[in-house]
């Protein structure tokens, strides 16, 4: 990481940081925030559970358009500049081969780039869990690092952007890196807004049902409308895949399969493995195809196969064959994540109790997976064990399965997940040591949620608890991602789900419902929406002071002690100071009265009363109750511990006290050891980093610390810009900012930083008519929450 250069010139003539003693100053190092901070390790290949194929056939014509379009040498395109980003996109309707030619021509081409990705594109969710994969896997970031996948994108999209060797090598073509990024089943452009790499001189590969892909701005209009396979090579693929060597009584029958199959790849591969299933000769298959009763489909012209026509040849042909205990291990494939199913869902679900058709052992299992993969209905990653499947595989299997065994099959799904998805408990939020378990379970998990509102309307389907649950813990997995907005729509359907069971009286109900209750409180204190946490929160403690033990007492635990917490935070938030500090006295006499009572407990609650205490003036009462807070976790976990951001809550609080008490250089001292805690609990663009750098940005111009202060509101502006829920926050760092910037002499840019606080203050309080010279440094700190102060 390279240090922060404060050797340059103020316009007014002095060095920045020159008025204070060394000692006094941050510590550079937490000041760079540049988004690559590491050297990559290359090369890099990422295909995720994509190998390459030994059965891969033709296609050449397509791979040699790829080349011209993205190779290296080609820079001179004439539809892209010499330094400019390059694209193509394929396009194809399911089943034509996109992904298949995608993925040879990864691997055929790795000696022209240095860096390979291959990424699933299907949504927002999928996307953001894979670039954190790939900072990680460039070593552009630590596995421990990776707590935010907002940060993580960031990283990646940063070294795409400037992709070098090493970034102590001065510039030079030998430095320079040539990289490919393949986002695959992109049916949607808009989600590739956020990911798009602005900049650098790689190649993105797009395949896209969608035939208005190829002229997207994002693809400058590269690309092709995959045809299906010619004749002659559907034929020689056919040949291929069945074994057969050519022969002159097989040629004509050959023909002909691959023309009522519509030179497709999928339906070829699929049909292959049911001739080799049911040990057919072509002309018995082509007997068994015109008896289904099959609309025949074409290889050119405007009758061209549709995928209605693919999905009946698959569903009348392509499963005949298959054992009882297959066709059950395909039907749970079906409702997972199709590009990667960590194999530990799928032998999870062999320890059920028996279910109708399905392999309920390890041994029917192995036999059911080795029949579909012999016959190309899934594939399988031979180093991961991970299992993916064509997504007409997918349509096609569900499509099959009547509403009850659909509805059997998608329970099945949500039990075996549930029995390998490592789920938080209360006491142990915001650890972040789960997160790679999570990860590669976590896009199915998402299948199961989009596929809810059709299981609903099957009228066999009823939510479950377990349903619930599981839905629950994955919100506050991505919560906890640094997805705090979209956390909340799992809240909401964790929450219609809890309202739609039928039997709420058992005690695991009851704590679901009281916890989605905290849940969507907690979300909404962190994107701002005050009303609804206080409201949630209230709800949630309520519901707590109903439950009583045998003799009528309160139950007293530590969900109790949090529910006063989160409602005391809730009440601060909405500006009642004193009514919070009871709230968190209650917290902290509950935890303590508990037979398990560690002093770490008292995190939250003593660190917001510490707030409370300063908010109010009391500031000798601030100072005692957070320096004790501090040694307790201090002896309990060592000097500022990084198993979650409390302790770094807690310094940012002391720092806050310190300079209201006059006591400059503690607050800075305080301040930067909190930035630091926050940077490896957090990373470095939650909005408590904004946060914290607003504060250090005020500390270091007291200091005249003027270089370390316009980085630090840089970043603060940088967490909290385009994201709608902080605008509070983004009103008055950019406030600070135009301070910054009349102490270093541009007036010109001061006025204007003025001006666009003012104006989205007034935005954000419409009713308040004072203009831009009777605003001051106060109002504009009471548009953020207390914590934020």
């Amino acid at each position: 990481m390279n240090s922060l250069d404060i050797s340059t010139k103020s316009s007014r003539g002095a060095t920045f940081g020159s008025s204070v003693p060394p000692s006094q100053r941050v510590d550079q190092v937490i000041t760079n925030f540049d988004v690559v901070k590491r050297d990559p390790r290359l090369p890099c290949i990422s295909m995720k559970t994509h190998k390459r194929r030994d059965d891969f056939f033709g296609r050449q014509d397509i791979l040699d358009l790829i080349d011209k379009n993205l190779l290296p040498e080609n820079r001179r395109n004439v539809n892209f500049g010499e330094d400019s980003l390059r694209s193509f996109a394929l396009c194809g309707m399911g089943g034509i081969g996109k992904t298949q030619i995608a993925v040879e021509y990864a691997y055929s081409r790795r000696p022209e780039f240095d860096a390979i990705f291959f990424i699933t594109a299907d949504g927002k969710a999928v996307l953001s869990e894979e670039f954190a994969q790939i900072a990680q896997q460039l070593g552009l970031e630590d596995e421990s690092e990776a707590n935010d996948l907002t940060v993580s994108m960031e990283i990646v999209k940063g070294w795409l952007s400037n992709p070098v060797r090493s970034y102590d090598a001065p510039p030079s073509a030998t430095n320079e890196v040539s990289w490919l990024l393949i986002f695959d089943n992109v049916d949607n452009m808009d989600v590739l807004a956020e990911f798009w790499p602005t900049t650098g001189l790689g190649a993105v590969l797009i395949t896209s049902r969608d035939s208005l892909a190829k002229n997207q701005i994002y693809t400058a209009n590269n690309g092709i409308d995959l045809p299906p396979f010619p004749a002659p090579d559907a034929v020689k693929f056919l040949n291929t895949l069945t074994k057969r060597a050519p022969h002159p009584t097989q040629d004509k029958d050959a023909a002909e399969v691959a023309e009522k199959l519509g030179g497709l790849p999928l339906l070829i591969t699929q049909m292959a493995g049911v001739m080799a299933r049911l040990r057919l000769s072509y002309s018995d298959f082509i007997k068994l195809y015109n008896a289904s009763g099959i609309e025949q489909i074409s290889m050119t012209g405007t009758t061209m196969s549709t995928p209605q026509q693919v999905y009946s040849i698959s569903s009348k042909l392509g499963f005949d064959g298959l054992s009882l205990a297959s066709f059950g291990l395909l039907s749970l494939i079906a409702t997972l994540d199709p590009d990667r199913i960590p194999e530990a869902i799928l032998i999870s679900a062999c320890s059920k109790d028996p279910v109708t058709s399905f392999p309920n052992n390890l041994t029917q299992y192995y036999e059911a997976r080795a029949q579909l993969l012999q016959t190309s209905l899934i594939n399988q990653n031979t180093e991961s064990g991970d299992i993916w499947v064509h997504r007409i595989v997918q349509d096609v299997t569900k499509g099959k399965l009547d509403s009850n065994r659909l509805t059997q099959t998608y329970n099945l799904a949500i039990s075996a997940v549930s029995d390998v998805w490592p789920f938080s408990r209360l006491e142990t939020r915001f650890l972040t040591a789960r997160h790679k378990d999570c990860a590669p379970l976590f896009p199915s998990i998402l299948r199961l949620k989009d596929t809810f509102n059709l299981m609903i309307s099957l009228g066999t389907f009823q939510a479950t608890l377990p349903l619930a649950t599981l839905f629950s813990d994955a919100g506050w997995y991505r919560f906890e991602r640094g997805f705090q907005e979209e956390s909340k729509e799992w809240f909401q359907l964790v929450q219609q789900i809890c309202d739609g069971l039928e039997d709420k009286s058992s005690e695991a109900v009851a704590y679901m419902i009281r916890d989605t209750h905290h849940n969507l409180g907690t979300a909404s204190g962190e994107t701002n929406d005050t009303e609804l946490f206080l409201k949630h929160s209230g709800i949630w403690l309520e519901l707590l002071r109903q439950r009583k033990t045998p003799d009528g007492e309160l139950v007293v635990d530590y969900e109790l002690g949090m529910g006063y917490n989160e409602h005391g935070v809730a009440q601060a938030m909405n500006g009642h100071c004193e009514v919070a500090i009871t709230h968190f006295s209650k917290a902290i006499e509950y935890f303590q009265a508990l037979p398990h009572y560690e002093s770490t407990m008292l995190g939250w609650p003593a660190s917001n009363k510490g707030l409370m205490y300063w908010i109010l003036g009391d500031l000798e009462a601030a100072e005692r109750t957070l320096l004790e807070l501090i040694e307790v976790f201090r002896k309990a976990n060592g000097v500022d511990d990084t198993l979650s951001f409390k302790t770094g809550k807690m310094l940012y609080a002391l720092g806050n006290v310190h300079v209201s008490q006059g006591k400059y250089e503690k607050g800075l001292e305080y301040h930067a050891r909190c930035l630091r805690q926050y940077r490896v609990t957090l990373g470095d663009r939650h909005h408590r980093i904004g946060d914290i750098c607003h504060r250090l940005a005020d500390d270091n111009l007291r200091f005249h610390h003027y270089a370390e202060a316009q980085v630090l509101i840089s970043q603060a502006l940088k967490v909290f810009s385009g994201r709608q829920q902080y605008r509070q926050e983004l009103a008055r760092s950019t406030f600070k900012a135009a301070q910054v910037s009349r102490a270093i002499g541009d007036e010109g840019k001061a006025d204007e930083q003025l001006r666009m606080a003012f104006e989205l203050r007034c935005s954000l309080v419409p009713d308040d008519t004072r203009n831009i010279d009777e605003i001051h440094e106060d109002d504009y700190d009471k548009l953020v929450v207390f914590w934020s102060r």
